[in-house]
């Protein structure tokens, strides 16, 4: 048995996740949020919902929010 794997893309205000068994999406989701707290409640609802075969995901990171910036002599 192929075990189901999830892909969860992670935008600015909002995660999408799908599930994909030998080549069909066979569950997928959403979820909006408004910061570090809210999304790990998002990922937490998602991860809850998902196909319980599921055991490994994949993440890409928007580039709103891989962007890192370092302010200083502020």
């Amino acid at each position: 048995m192929v075990r189901p794997v999830i892909g969860v893309a992670i935008g600015e205000s909002a995660l999408s996740a799908v599930a994909v068994q030998q080549g069909r999406a066979i569950w997928a989701a959403e979820a909006a949020y408004t910061g570090a707290a809210d999304l790990a409640e998002a990922l937490a609802g998602l991860a809850a919902n998902r196909p319980r075969a599921a055991r490994r995901a994949i993440v890409a990171l928007g580039a709103d929010v891989a962007t890192v910036k370092t302010i200083g002599g502020l």
